[in-house]
């Protein structure tokens, strides 16, 4: 077997054994982010500067009567964009939970234990927003039975996240086939982020 193969299989195994990846992050890795993950160094970098601008501004910028609001972000870019845009909401008063997933790729499966070290990563870059924001990790729902026009609305939108991918309307929905596959994982992954964000509101 080749190292590759051998990394992957253990992989495997560590997956089914509860916060292995999560105990690999916080033990072994170093803060590193994991090179199957994404990486949020410039937001780690720039959130001391953030934080402490939102402080001074924010007895200067509070607005209509505080609400309660929720922000979410998936993807590198959109969790830099959603940390900032948290706390400026959260300078004018309102109080701010962001939701994110710790999938790097939307349209590749991944390891369990992968995921388990990118939520370990995640809620370590994120841990000081935590003064002034709440966090949530939308993945970690659970999969219960949704109202039917939720799960109505999850199956469209799990399509048009195939059709973007694939860059193609038509899709073949042969079994087995690359479309198929990538339409189970999606509505799966939207499935699980509908769960949690459900249970939030």
């Amino acid at each position: 077997m080749s190292g590759a193969g051998a990394r992957a299989g253990l992989k495997r195994a560590l997956g089914g054994l509860p916060f292995a990846g999560r105990a690999y992050q916080d033990l072994l890795a170093g803060g590193r982010p994991p090179a199957s993950g994404f990486g949020l160094d410039r937001l780690q970098a720039a959130l001391p500067e953030w934080l402490q601008a939102v402080e001074q501004a924010g007895a200067h910028v509070r607005g209509e009567a505080p609400r309660r609001l929720l922000v979410v972000g998936a993807l590198s870019w959109w969790i830099e964009y959603g940390a900032a845009l948290g706390l400026l909401l959260s300078a004018a008063g309102h109080h701010v939970e962001l939701a994110t997933v710790p999938h790097r790729r939307w349209m590749a499966p991944a390891e369990a234990f992968d995921v388990d070290r990118q939520r370990a990563y995640l809620a370590q870059a994120l841990a000081p927003l935590s003064r002034r924001i709440r966090l949530h990790d939308l993945s970690s729902g659970a999969g219960p039975s949704l109202p039917a026009a939720l799960e109505s609305a999850i199956e469209q939108l799990s399509r048009v996240d195939v059709q973007y991918t694939r860059q193609r309307e038509a899709l073949d929905r042969a079994p087995g086939g690359e479309d198929e596959r990538l339409l189970a994982l999606r509505t799966e992954r939207n499935r699980r982020a509908a769960a949690g964000a459900l249970h939030l509101l």
